[in-house]
């Protein structure tokens, strides 16, 4: 009885520990796994009154628009920021209420968007925004 505990407890140990060693790995991979944009915000929307209609009612909208330093966005429409989006690759990003308040930052800040690839078929796409990293206003 002996032999067995001092066969299974070394192997069980070793399962677990290369199980904790995986799941560090992964977290550190994440982002590799991710596609990124870098870009300016150019307008964001707060979250609205949760409803049935909308699963993404609490989460905040953004337009996140790259290669655009040097153009002043404050005087342009909705619809010329959308133009812009569409002349430079930019998207929207829904993004959850956790991450944009662990990111809190105003339009015009330089952030890196990350998500799963996924984006909807509208011009400018819409996108669910996984990561982000504020890079600079």
């Amino acid at each position: 009885m002996k032999r067995v505990f001092l066969l299974v407890v070394p192997f069980l140990l070793g399962v677990s520990l290369a199980g904790c060693e995986a799941g560090d790995q992964q977290n550190h991979t994440d982002v590799d796994n991710l596609e990124e944009q870098e870009g300016v915000v150019v307008s964001i929307r707060d979250p609205e009154e949760p409803n049935d209609d909308d699963a993404y009612a609490e989460w905040y909208y953004m337009l996140v628009i790259p290669d655009i330093e040097g153009v002043d966005i404050a005087e342009k429409t909705k619809d010329e920021l959308e133009d812009l989006a569409r002349e430079n690759d930019g998207a929207y990003y829904n993004v959850p209420p956790d991450l944009y308040k662990e990111n809190d930052f105003d339009t015009g800040a330089k952030v890196k968007m990350y998500w799963n690839g996924n984006q909807g078929e509208s011009s400018p796409p819409v996108r669910e925004a996984e990561k982000m990293k504020f890079m600079q206003k």
